[in-house]
């Protein structure tokens, strides 16, 4: 099932999806690196208000002849410094609550 099946059944059934973002097809380690690097700071530099928690990134293994056999081969989560912020206050506060009742 390609992405535009899967967002049409979704929104038939109602239900809520992402933006999904292609940032590139590389073949130049180097050029990847730099345009992860540059994501990286941008997500992690937004707000919780435009980026929610942070995002998810796919890498996937293109296949040239049928895009029915890419594959993922990783992922990786990238959260916002605020977000990061706000989760160690609660798990603190989580802590000294525990501790105090």
């Amino acid at each position: 099932m390609t992405n535009e099946e899967s967002f049409k059944l979704f929104k038939k059934y109602g239900f809520d999806t992402v933006d999904i973002v292609t940032i590139g097809v590389y073949s130049d380690y180097d050029k990847l690196c730099d345009d992860l690097v540059g994501e990286y700071f941008g997500i992690s530099s937004s707000t919780i208000a435009s980026e929610e928690e942070g995002a998810v990134w796919y890498f996937i293994k293109r296949d040239k002849e049928n895009p029915l056999k890419d594959e993922v081969v990783s992922l990786s989560k990238v959260k916002t410094l605020e977000y990061r912020i706000f989760r160690k206050l609660r798990e603190k506060m989580r802590n000294f609550v525990t501790f105090k009742t």
